[in-house]
């Protein structure tokens, strides 16, 4: 069956022509203006550039921030800077990732500085372990040395904005000949790491540049923003490398826990990012904080935020602390650095991807303006930390003194590593002790002691350990980190049990952020006891791991 339409009324024809709009030309239709999108201002105007330190965008080939640069590009950046100032900074490969991409960070100081770099590095070594240190020496060492400041960024491979803040940063403390710039490098050693995930950048980045447009994309739901399962959070493993620093499990942590150990910063910043439709974070954490961080923590955390706020401010920019952001696992980075005797000090910037993201006011936050607020804050915390570098170092001293102190808190307690017949379980945590620095002893004959607590915290009276025991002494230079991690069972306060249960009852959600168990004998399944009193004598420090697996004897 054929339907045929027949010629159109004229009056209807007539009504089409009145209401069909005439055809579109380009000039009807401009393109619609992203205000606030594009930003060409320096991220340092006050700073005097070197004209031989050249910018990273004759690297990149855009401007700096303008989208994310590439792991590949961040580490041309480093070497483009380490070749035309070596006078001024020294490039360290400490790492390998999975995917066999190198692990950088960037020394900046004054030239004076870096020609005696060694014996800076001696000095603070001997804070760090002050074992017979005299208040002579000790504040002798304090009025020479400059402060160590460690600067991270990416941890987490699609919070992008960290990595190219610490392009802007090393910019400026390499290229710039400003009085603050020439005092903060000669106050300061700064280590910036500017990339401590570049497996998990590089895979996020992949996804960005496949859903890259030719106009901008300011919707923070689409996949540009978003990326796609499995991100790049993680590492190559997807594992998240912020909880690594007391497991030590893959590549990237193992060589910056062994950089931190090698600088001992007094202060590290670590750079995230989070939901696009926030703001900005930074510390003092709430509670919970492990009851293990030195007593001087909360004084330092709000001396430093109150500069920073300072900061802020002065840019009109929205921020907060505390919140959700606690420091009960010892595993964070900055938390990890608090208890090594380190201001520790987190950064959540509202994180885009590419372009920008409208919020909900209206106006669009772009991606380099993220990006800003980061450099902003690092300023920041450099200038604090160099405004006061003697009391930095001091504090860090008597951290550490507390530690060893023989009426100090960790006197008195030692936690014994007993034989077992898994002898590769067993190495595997000894070695995570010692790439941790921790000093440990062996028993050689069967001792007795008095009063010992097990894993499930029960007392055991005149116990004897075996030979072949591994004992750690609490009293040591790294006391609140060997605490923090071997404690078996690590108590709440009052106060955060309330607001816990307050919580459940109203929202019916826990309010804890992470996990609250984390015991690392347990982890290893290995049997450990507390002992209640200092190292006993006659134990001998352990030197290898293979003569002890050796004498312990047993299956692999």
């Amino acid at each position: 069956m054929t339907l045929t339409i027949g010629p159109l009324p004229a009056c209807l024809g007539a009504l089409i022509l009145a209401v069909t709009p005439p055809a579109a030309t380009p000039s009807q239709l401009p393109p619609t203006e992203l205000r606030g999108l594009r930003q060409t201002e320096s991220f340092y105007p006050q700073a005097e550039w070197n004209p031989t330190v050249p910018a990273a965008e004759s690297v990149l080939g855009f401007p700096l921030a303008e989208r994310a640069a590439t792991p590949e590009q961040v580490v041309e950046c480093l070497k483009l800077w380490a070749a035309a100032a070596p006078d001024r900074c020294r490039l360290v490969e400490y790492a390998r990732s999975h995917e066999d991409r190198p692990l950088h960070y960037m020394l900046v100081t004054s030239p004076a500085n870096l020609a005696r770099l060694d014996e800076i590095q001696a000095g603070t070594r001997r804070l760090a372990d002050p074992w017979g240190l005299g208040d002579t020496e000790a504040e002798r060492l304090i009025a020479d040395l400059p402060a160590v400041a460690w600067l991270g960024h990416t941890i987490h491979g699609d919070e992008t904005e960290g990595s190219d803040a610490a392009l802007a940063t090393l910019h400026y403390l390499i290229g710039s000949d400003d009085p603050e710039a020439r005092r903060l490098r000669e106050q300061l050693v700064v280590i910036v790491d500017p990339l401590m995930n570049p497996d998990g950048r590089g895979r996020f980045l992949k996804m960005v540049a496949e859903h890259r447009g030719t106009s901008p994309n300011v919707d923070d739901q689409s996949l540009l923003h978003t990326g796609y399962w499995p991100r790049g959070r993680g590492n190559h493993y997807l594992f998240d490398l912020n909880r690594d620093a007391i497991l030590g499990v893959h590549p990237e942590t193992r060589g910056r826990i062994r950089a931190i150990a090698e600088w001992n910063p007094v202060l590290l910043v670590d750079a995230h990012g989070m939901g696009a439709q926030d703001t900005h974070l930074f510390s003092p954490p709430r509670e919970p904080v492990n009851p293990n961080h030195p007593a001087s923590k909360p004084r330092w955390a709000r001396l430093f935020a109150a500069d920073q706020a300072r900061a802020f401010d002065r840019h009109h920019l929205v921020y907060y602390t505390g919140e959700w952001n606690e420091e009960w696992y010892p595993g964070y980075t900055d938390g990890y650095a608090s208890l090594r005797g380190a201001v520790g000090i987190l950064y959540e910037q509202a994180r885009i991807a590419e372009d920008g993201v409208r919020r909900p006011e209206g106006r669009i936050l772009s991606y380099r303006e993220s990006v800003q607020h980061h450099v902003i804050g690092e300023l920041a915390n450099l200038t604090t930390a160099a405004n006061h570098r003697a009391d930095l170092l001091r504090n860090f001293l008597s951290i550490r003194r507390e530690a060893v102190a023989e009426e100090g808190p960790y006197a008195n307690r030692t936690f014994a590593i007993l034989p077992d017949p898994n002898r590769s379980r067993r190495e595997a945590f000894l070695e995570l002790m010692r790439l941790q620095g921790f000093q440990m002893f062996e028993v050689a004959e069967p001792l007795t002691v008095a009063v010992a607590v097990d894993q499930l915290g029960h007392d055991q009276t005149d116990i004897t350990v075996p030979a072949g025991t591994v004992l750690l002494p609490n009293r040591q230079p790294l006391a609140h980190l060997l605490a923090a991690m071997l404690e078996f069972d690590p108590r709440f306060t009052t106060n955060v049990l309330a607001d816990e249960r307050r919580e459940l009852l109203l929202k019916g959600g826990s309010k804890i952020y992470d996990t609250t168990a984390w015991n690392l004998t347990m982890f290893h399944g290995l049997a450990s006891l507390m002992l209640k009193s200092p190292l006993p004598p006659g134990v001998r420090p352990l030197v290898s791991l293979e003569e002890t697996a050796s004498a312990i004897g047993g299956a692999t």
